[in-house]
């Protein structure tokens, strides 16, 4: 590893996935063959460092309605996907830590607000636009 620190995180997949283990001498080598590849890396990196900051500060400073609309906001994925975040209600409140009748109370006024849909295995966002103008009224965010 580059920061020769030891391994403290688990990551799990959601979906099929395949994991390539490079060693760092060989990414090195890529790198000075093909700096673009180190640029794309950098942008994902750096894409995802932004994605924890922000869910990070929602975990400190959003109440917990807004807090979990964020949350689906970072989850759902960009069109032309579905806006669905394929979660079970109990893996998505453990993500954001928090028990799950606090998760069912926040999608449960979401659900009433008509900003989401629950299905089996999925939370369904019925308009990504009116969920982040919902979220900006309440905390002032986005």
């Amino acid at each position: 590893m580059f920061t020769e620190l030891p391994l403290s995180h688990d990551i799990s997949a959601v979906g099929p996935t395949t994991v390539i283990r490079i060693p760092s001498s060989t990414f090195l080598e890529l790198g000075a063959a093909e700096p673009a590849y180190l640029a794309a890396l950098m942008r994902a990196t750096l894409m995802r460092s932004h994605i924890l900051l922000e869910m990070l500060h929602a975990i400190r400073i959003l109440p917990l309605v807004p807090r979990v609309a964020k949350f689906l906001l970072i989850l759902t994925p960009p069109p032309p996907a579905k806006p669905k975040v394929r979660f079970k209600q109990a893996d998505l409140a453990a993500t954001i830590g928090l028990s799950r009748a606090s998760m069912n109370r926040a999608l449960t006024e979401l659900e009433k607000l008509r900003l989401i849909r629950r299905q089996y295995g999925a939370i369904e966002v019925c308009n990504l636009d009116q969920l982040l103008g919902w979220l900006k009224n309440e905390s002032g965010e986005y």
